[in-house]
């Protein structure tokens, strides 16, 4: 019996190696191939944190340079505006005394 013709993608295909088996996590069951419980690798999981603790940082940093900064910071303008509109309040508290 003659050989099935092969076209050239099927070619291509046999010529290749056969792609490795998967390798299952140590703590897969049946329920979850990948292991533990929640469907994801590990190293995924720990790359989720390492992501939110940089985030973490970066917001703390930009607090403290933003908000917190001694004299040039939120907090020193707020306070700065808060004294100059409680001394002019003064002022014109003393003017209608007059």
């Amino acid at each position: 019996m003659p050989a099935p013709a092969v076209s050239g993608f099927n070619k291509l295909r046999l010529m290749l190696p056969a792609p490795a088996a998967r390798r299952k996590h140590p703590h897969a069951s049946a329920e979850h191939p990948a292991g533990g419980t929640s469907g994801y690798e590990g190293g995924e999981n720990m790359r989720n944190i390492l992501i939110t603790v940089m985030m973490i940082v970066v917001v703390v940093l930009l607090f403290n340079s933003v908000i917190a900064a001694d004299s040039t910071g939120t907090q020193a303008r707020i306070k700065e505006q808060g004294s100059n509109a409680n001394t002019r309040i003064g002022e014109l508290l003393e003017d209608d005394d007059k």
